[in-house]
């Protein structure tokens, strides 16, 4: 039974959804109130909401998570009628491929003329006789060219052993002391990443802080901080004072930021509390 107590507030978890920009705290374990800002996975439908409690939270009394069901095939195409286009279309498509592979593919296969079998023999008597004549004439160049006389052997063999051939005594540059080049093992420098020592709770801790001090009035900004982190699901009080005093109390924005301006900037650096700094606000306002 979902409870009526404006005094309890429970944080919205969207579970395997999403939860759309601004979407606030409930008082009611039902969430009847937050339904419009959870976004289901595709193919789903939101069913409802299972409390989680929190012990020892000094914000929220626990957390609602969403709850989903697949959503059957058939009523899919019921709620989204595009689908059925989709479908026809990529039956469509599939079919003209089909139809344009299995016309062309037939064109081919189709015998292109008839040829006569005493054509054909005509031919190949032919291209033999030319064959036969161009290995007679082959043989005779051949043995024409082979007849060299004795005097102009022995001419070409004394001329080959009075000059030698001229080779290249200098060697490539590439070459030259080739032995004492050593593989140059120390030109790959070694990168190591350093893993940061900061977990993300000390990150946005710090990241806040250095907006506060240097007295950030732009909510974008802090909208940003927040987006950043939303899925770390932080649980902190800084974390908490982010989302429900600088972001959610919009009426609010304004007066917070115009006291943080009357700071000093020395009392205002060495501040790094919540507690503290909600003091000081009440001071200098």
């Amino acid at each position: 039974m979902a409870n009526i107590d404006q005094e309890h507030f429970y944080y919205v978890d969207a579970g395997i959804g999403e939860k759309s920009p601004g979407c606030p705290y409930t008082h009611y374990q039902d969430g009847r109130d937050v339904k419009s800002f959870i976004i289901p996975p595709k193919g789903y439908e939101l069913t409802g909401f299972k409390l989680v409690p929190w012990e020892a939270d000094k914000f929220y009394d626990g957390k609602i998570v969403a709850q989903f069901e697949k959503i059957p095939f058939a009523a899919s195409y019921k709620k989204d009628p595009k689908k059925y286009l989709l479908t026809f279309f990529s039956f469509a498509s599939v079919l003209v491929v089909l139809v344009f592979f299995f016309t062309n593919g037939r064109s081919k296969l189709a015998p292109q003329h008839v040829t006569n079998p005493k054509n054909d023999i005509a031919t190949l008597l032919e291209d033999t006789l030319i064959f036969e004549q161009d290995v007679e004439d082959s043989a005779t160049a051949d043995s024409f060219s082979t007849e060299k006389t004795l005097a102009e052997v022995t001419k070409e063999k004394v001329h080959q052993e009075v000059v030698p051939p001229i080779e290249n005594s200098v060697e490539p540059d590439s070459k030259v002391n080739r032995t004492d080049q050593k593989p140059n093992t120390e030109s790959k420098t070694k990168q190591e990443s350093t893993p940061s020592t900061l977990t993300t709770k000390d990150q946005f801790h710090q990241e806040l802080w250095e907006l506060i001090h240097h007295k950030e009035s732009n909510m974008r900004t802090y909208k940003k901080l927040y987006n950043k982190y939303k899925k770390s699901h932080l649980k902190n009080i800084e974390y908490f004072y982010l989302y429900l005093t600088i972001l959610e109390n919009t009426s609010g924005f304004e007066e917070w930021k115009a006291n943080l301006v009357k700071i000093p900037d020395d009392k205002l650096k060495s501040i790094n509390t919540i507690d503290a700094l909600k003091q000081k606000l009440e001071e200098y306002k």
